[in-house]
């Protein structure tokens, strides 16, 4: 058997204008299902204990700075409570005492410093890796183009290594600038409870740029 399915963020619902939402409704009742793509699972299942290991490795040295930021993400709306590690985990392996935001506020403290979480873990995988990965999803490109136009290049450089910064050249050389910005001044802003205020506010505005918090 085989799954089809759409992700739809809550912004589709909340931050985009009826025609543009109508459009996307549409697009999804048209849509007509294709035969099911055969996928082997050893070699899945290899591509994600390597990226679930760097991914890991990489969120371990992010905690403080996610910590920091998730207090001052916007609280829309209440949300049921997660449990599990990387499922939208809430502890982390091998550092005691650690936890981590639920699933939105995870994302969107990664998103408000311009590190992507989409990009967490991509460092490890080669070519030959990725090009199993489209094989399996066709969409591969386009999504990771979209998440990364939101990194901020001096962040990634200094929390995650030129390596990461090479990889993100891969899929897209259009940053947002605006967005760069705001999160830079997010970043400045950690540590500083003088600036926490000005913080909430470029979340938020940075979140509005993206039309999602995270």
């Amino acid at each position: 058997p085989s799954a089809q399915t759409f992700t739809v963020q809550s912004a589709f619902k909340y931050d985009y204008d009826r025609d543009t939402v109508r459009d996307g409704i549409a697009k999804i009742l048209a849509h007509e299902r294709t035969d099911p793509v055969f996928i082997d699972q050893d070699r899945a299942k290899e591509i994600i204990d390597k990226s679930t290991e760097e991914y890991q490795a990489r969120v371990r040295d992010l905690t403080g700075v996610i910590t920091s930021v998730s207090a001052h993400v916007p609280r829309r709306r209440e949300r049921k409570m997660h449990v599990g590690l990387f499922g939208y985990g809430r502890s982390l392996d091998g550092v005691g005492g650690v936890t981590l935001p639920r699933a939105i506020g995870f994302a969107a403290s990664l998103y408000s410093i311009g590190v992507p979480p989409e990009l967490l873990g991509l460092a490890c995988l080669d070519e030959s890796d990725l090009e199993f990965i489209r094989d399996v999803y066709p969409n591969m490109d386009e999504d990771l183009r979209v998440a990364l136009s939101f990194t901020n290049e001096r962040n990634v450089r200094e929390l995650l290594g030129d390596t990461y910064m090479s990889v993100v050249g891969q899929f897209t050389d259009e940053l947002d600038r605006v967005h760069e910005g705001l999160t830079s001044a997010i970043w400045a802003s950690v540590g500083n409870e003088e600036m926490a205020t000005h913080r909430f506010h470029f979340v938020e505005e940075a979140a509005q740029l993206r039309h999602f918090l995270g």
